[in-house]
């Protein structure tokens, strides 16, 4: 009995031992000394801490990952209320908590629509022809009207603009703005006969010719000649009834050039070339003047268009000598250009070397057909220098001269060949005979005048011309 017992002791020593040392083997060392069998100096992985740059085991599973629903798992039972084709488990047992659905009946079958009979082909239609040419309307100003093209659609719509705006330039027409200017005017004293020692009333009819002709929208050319006549008792003319012809002025110029952004003031400008063609500028001995012109001008929305503008003209004149020619010689036998005969000829008054005119106006459209302007300026004239010898001066030594003048006028459209405007016109040297300024407003020389405009290019087109 005591070998059966010391057997089993040796044999459990033996087995705790091999336990012990199994352990020993299995179990990391914590102290710093190596293990025997492993390398000197190498530090063994802990199993614990992670590599950050070890790649995943795809063999081992992370306990704490969640599972991915788009990768099935082999061995799990398929759901039969997730996957409805999944078959069901015929050894599972039914849920005794969990009512059954009724079944569902299937559903009846859809009796198929009867075949839809294919439509009849649409004859094509008929080839349409073409319109004939619409001759163009003689009023210019008319515009076309747009609810047509608009109403057909917007490719018909964007044509019938296109065509509008071709047809708008082709309406310009080069002659535009000539115009016919027939005049009758009476000198504001003739309603006064008390205001003189002697009564002398004036009237005056005046035609004016002033072609146009625009090369394109900015660019133009036009001319002025004068041809007047007093019937009244003249107290300049040689004889009675006699016609003055004016000055001819050719003028070019450029309008509406620029335009300043955001001001939205419109700049023009012109040249005017004056030649002697009437006897006072002969008498004054011209040969001819040079005025260039500056022009601003701003529009207003206010009824049918307010405008406002400003000019600056500044004239120089050549002429053959320092003052006027008498309108009668003191000695017949003399003539312009003999020796000695100049001091006989000439009637004292010093001529202008130079004349700068500022301007003012503005222009209201009350009315398509009715408008109304006022206009204001000045003309400075500098005078050319005194000859020495014997003269006469009942005023003091000037060498500047001064005229202001100022006008209003209302305006009437009963035709676009025809305006009719009435005028009120002063014109005001600085100085009266006896020293006293004249009132720039109303003074002996204000006249009252009826205007008579013949557009050129509404008198063609009311006739039915291009």
């Amino acid at each position: 009995m005591r070998k059966d017992a010391q057997s089993r002791r040796l044999r459990w020593r033996r087995r705790l031992a091999g336990v012990l040392l199994c352990c020993w083997v299995v179990m990391p060392s914590t102290d710093s000394s190596a293990a025997p069998g492993d390398a000197v100096g190498v530090e063994k992985p802990d199993p614990k801490k992670k590599d950050p740059k070890a790649k995943p085991d795809p063999k081992k599973k992370d306990p704490k990952a969640k599972p991915d629903p788009k990768k099935k798992d082999p061995k799990a039972k398929p759901d039969p209320k997730a996957d409805p084709t999944a078959k069901p488990d015929p050894t599972a047992k039914p849920d005794p908590t969990v009512t059954p659905a009724p079944a569902v009946k299937p559903a009846p079958a859809v009796t198929p629509a009867p075949a839809v009979k294919p439509a009849p082909a649409v004859k094509p239609a008929p080839a349409v022809k073409p319109a004939p040419a619409v001759k163009a309307t003689p009023k210019s100003d008319a515009a076309p009207s747009v609810g047509a093209g608009a109403s057909a659609g917007g490719g018909s719509s964007t044509l019938l603009v296109k065509k509008k705006k071709l047809d708008a330039k082709k309406k310009l027409k080069p002659w535009r703005g000539s115009q016919f200017v027939f005049t009758n005017s009476v000198s504001a004293l003739s309603f006064a006969p008390g205001h003189d020692l002697t009564y002398n009333p004036e009237y005056f009819m005046n035609f004016s010719f002033k072609p146009r002709w625009w090369f394109n929208k900015m660019f133009y050319a036009r001319a002025k000649l004068n041809v007047s006549q007093e019937l009244t008792h003249s107290d300049v003319t040689t004889y009675k009834g006699e016609a003055w012809l004016g000055d001819l002025v050719l003028i070019g110029g450029a309008s509406k050039f620029y335009t300043i952004p955001k001001a939205k003031i419109v700049l023009s400008a012109d040249l005017a070339l004056s030649f002697p063609t009437s006897k006072l500028s002969r008498a004054a001995t011209l040969v001819m003047a040079i005025g260039p012109n500056v022009r601003i001008a701003r529009t207003f929305k206010v009824l049918k268009g307010l405008t406002f503008g400003g000019s600056l003209r500044v004239t120089p004149y050549i002429h053959r000598y320092t003052t006027r020619q008498l309108l009668d010689p003191r000695i017949r036998t003399c003539a312009p250009g003999d020796a000695n005969c100049d001091a006989f000829l000439n009637a004292g008054g010093r001529n202008p070397y130079v004349r700068v005119a500022p301007s003012l106006d503005a222009d209201l459209m009350i009315t398509k057909w009715m408008g109304a302007s006022l206009g204001y300026g000045w003309f400075v004239d500098w005078l050319r220098p005194v000859v020495e010898g014997d003269y006469v001066e009942f005023q003091d030594p000037q060498d500047k001269r001064y005229l202001s003048f100022f006008g209003a006028s209302v305006y009437f459209l009963p035709i676009k060949a025809l305006t009719i405007a009435v005028n009120y016109q002063t014109y005001a040297p600085q100085l009266a005979p006896d020293s006293s300024y004249y009132n720039p407003i109303a003074n002996r020389y204000t006249t009252l005048s009826l205007d008579l405009v013949l557009r050129v290019d509404g008198f063609i087109a009311l006739f039915g011309g291009k």
